[in-house]
């Protein structure tokens, strides 16, 4: 990886230790083998640390088993590479799998941001309870709640925390009807479905 230009100072031997160390130096990719050391495998902890954080895996293997390629797939990874590899091969892998990564953020920010402006839009009607959480009867006073609770926290834990709650909010006062509570958060039926998928909600 030095050779093609990234840095890789960190190698961790097993599953555990590797959701650790996303959650201390949040990379932009991690490189994942599937066979580890430690009580869970690759697919485990790449699910597990893509279930916590926002960061492109690409998985590493010398096995083109149909089983396992099922499992990885439902981590949703950014990448998938037979070894033995050549440099470039990795470089390719790599380099589709940020620019894969980075459009999938930007499609997502802009699906944040569409929520949260028609959370804006409808505080202060009798629909705001359906979007902000802990909203209170004014926009400002929301606002003041939603500042005391990011200070100290990561950008992805709020907007996470942020979307969950409207999704379950707008839900609810759509009776679970998700076609409905998609129209109120101002996304598609299909966006929502992958939050619900994402909270743990849906299976």
């Amino acid at each position: 990886m030095h050779e093609l230009g990234y840095d890789a100072p960190w190698i961790v031997a097993s599953g555990e230790e590797a959701i650790k160390k996303v959650g201390e130096v949040r990379p932009d990719l991690v490189l994942m083998d599937i066979k580890l050391d430690g009580e869970l495998d690759g697919i485990e902890a790449a699910c597990e640390i893509k279930r916590r954080y926002r960061v492109a895996i690409v998985f590493l293997t010398a096995y083109s088993d149909p089983i396992l390629l099922e499992r990885a797939k439902q981590c949703e990874p950014s990448g998938y590479l037979l070894k033995p590899f050549r440099g470039p091969d990795l470089r390719t892998t790599v380099e589709v799998a940020l620019h894969k990564f980075r459009l999938e953020e930007e499609s997502r920010l802009k699906e944040l941001n569409n929520i949260l402006e028609r959370a804006l839009i409808l505080s202060g009607t009798n629909r705001s309870e359906a979007l902000l959480p802990h909203a209170s009867k004014t926009s400002a006073e929301s606002k003041d709640i939603i500042i005391t609770d990011i200070r100290g926290r990561t950008l992805h834990e709020v907007t996470t925390e942020i979307t969950r709650a409207m999704c379950l909010n707008a839900l609810d006062k759509c009776s679970g009807n998700k076609k409905e509570a998609a129209k109120l958060l101002g996304i598609a039926r299909e966006s929502l479905y992958r939050y619900l998928k994402e909270f743990g909600i849906l299976s």
